[in-house]
């Protein structure tokens, strides 16, 4: 005779399968996988500007400031419009470094309004893409323009132009105060 034991038994199959469906409370395995695949398209795509108030600095300098800004930080301008004071710089394709961390490509828009004599508002928005296929990222060397998704703005990129934009015009960022004696009178005596 042998002194073989015996082969302990796993589980009924059918019992496994209701622990694994109890967790889930009823809700079917393909239609939370589904949810799943759709929740990366649900990301809001609201255009989001910083923004920088720039006093005593006339609009022709401000302007050539700025488009001088972009072309150094690789935003190549493709349309302006110095009498609506806008600038919209071309696609500039790289690497995301945020959430995504795939192909992208972003755009700058600038936008300039006046708020009174020698005061305005300099408005930046840089808007991204991303390329996904079937949910996933793409990763080939050529895009063709149906395979550019809207990505949510990228206002770090935003925030660091109009900080570029502080440094280079730090004398006309913070509004002039008017330093008086404090009499009232205009110390003709």
């Amino acid at each position: 005779m042998s002194d073989r034991r015996p082969t302990p038994r796993l589980p009924a199959p059918a019992r496994r399968t209701r622990v694994l469906r109890r967790p889930l409370g009823g809700v079917a395995p393909w239609l939370l996988a589904a949810a799943a695949l759709l929740l990366p398209g649900c990301a809001s795509n609201t255009e989001r500007w910083a923004e920088v108030s720039v006093y005593e600095l006339g609009y022709q300098n401000l302007y050539h400031a700025i488009l001088d800004l972009l072309e150094v930080e690789g935003f190549h301008v493709v349309r302006r419009d110095p009498r609506e004071g806008t600038i919209e710089s071309e696609w500039l394709l790289g690497i995301s470094r945020r959430e995504v961390r795939g192909q992208s490509r972003r755009r700058c828009h600038v936008d300039i309004e006046a708020k009174g004599e020698g005061e305005y508002v300099v408005r930046i928005r840089v808007e991204e893409q991303v390329v996904r296929k079937a949910g996933l990222l793409g990763n080939a060397a050529r895009f063709d323009e149906d395979d550019w998704e809207p990505f949510p703005d990228n206002f770090d990129d935003a925030e660091y132009l109009v900080y570029k934009v502080r440094a280079l015009l730090s004398e006309y960022i913070d509004k002039p105060v008017e330093v008086t004696n404090g009499s009232g009178s205009d110390g003709a005596g």
